[in-house]
């Protein structure tokens, strides 16, 4: 014979584990970019090719991009 008290929920749910999940899954998204930011940054850059090599008579063309933290593309002379 069963009783009510085999048919009533119990007032207190086991909570979800759905934050559980997404903050595991977030860490190995974190670790895996971290990763991969690695692996690229390992690589080393491109260098750019210089035409010609400059000479105290004939100096090459030096392009300026930051001077006193001014943005200033003038050539250096």
């Amino acid at each position: 014979m069963t009783t009510d008290r085999d048919s009533v929920v119990s007032p207190h749910p086991s909570p979800s584990r759905a934050p559980v999940y997404l903050v595991i899954g977030g860490m190995a998204l974190a670790v895996t970019l971290v990763f991969l930011a690695a692996t690229v940054a390992r690589q080393p850059a491109a260098v750019p090719p210089i035409e010609r090599a400059g000479t105290p008579d004939a100096p090459r063309t030096v392009t300026v991009v930051m001077r006193d933290h001014v943005f200033v593309p003038s050539e250096l002379r």
